[in-house]
């Protein structure tokens, strides 16, 4: 009986392995993808933190979204300390898709606390939140939105680094935050957009790992709003 092929893997990274170049911007160099494969891959290009080596990110982009954190900050152009993107594994045919979101032998999921599902409604805001503890891993399986990401941390290689990414299902990936950085969605999609939410605590009502910042007055440098390009 011929042996069955290897099963393919979901590729992952961790953004700690790179730093802001100030004055800077990271370039995304030509890749050669292997034989038939059909998709864009993208990969992120800075200065490494030292004694550590840097890791490209192989992320899928599908039709115009982007396919890696966009910096809103002049000079910047690196992902935030810590955090993680994950390409998912996409089974794709005339039928529809398959997204494998969370697996029992991944290793780089946090430990299980929760699943919750998070919706946006178009237009709407649901910003800006952190947890002095808790991981968050989102992945969005259906809609679009918008993922802003805020690094306040002092003794952080990316010290207030902005980033800006976009959610869909055409663009599989999960996106893991860290404790103590902020972050929010707003939903770009006409209708509902769904994100899925895996946490390493279970939230607790009574003491909740949460602070929360208004949307749009606080010191984070991040415009909502739409900018044609």
């Amino acid at each position: 009986m011929p042996r069955a092929a290897p099963r393919a893997r979901s590729g992952s990274t961790t953004a700690s392995s790179f730093r802001r170049g100030p004055g800077r911007r990271g370039r995304s160099p030509s890749v050669r993808l292997p034989p038939g494969r059909k998709i864009r891959a993208a990969v992120i290009a800075a200065r490494p933190v030292p004694g550590r080596k840097a890791v490209a990110v192989d992320a899928v982009a599908a039709r115009s979204l982007p396919s890696r954190p966009r910096a809103t900050r002049e000079g910047s152009g690196v992902v935030i300390d810590g955090v993680r993107l994950l390409t998912l594994a996409n089974h794709l045919d005339e039928r529809g898709r398959v997204v494998e979101l969370f697996r029992a032998d991944d290793d780089t999921l946090p430990a299980f606390g929760q699943v919750h599902v998070s919706t946006v409604r178009g237009g709407a805001i649901k910003a800006w939140h952190r947890h002095r503890k808790r991981t968050d891993v989102l992945a969005c399986v259906q809609g679009l939105v918008r993922l802003g990401l805020y690094d306040p941390r002092e003794e952080s290689p990316t010290h207030l680094e902005v980033n800006e990414l976009f959610l869909a299902p055409e663009s599989p990936y999960r996106v893991l935050i860290p404790p103590r950085v902020w972050f929010g969605l707003k939903g770009i999609a006409e209708g509902e957009s769904l994100v899925v939410v895996w946490t390493d605590e279970a939230y607790n009502p009574l003491v909740p790992d949460e602070e929360r910042w208004d949307p749009l007055v606080n010191e984070i440098p991040f415009d909502w709003e739409r900018r044609d390009r």
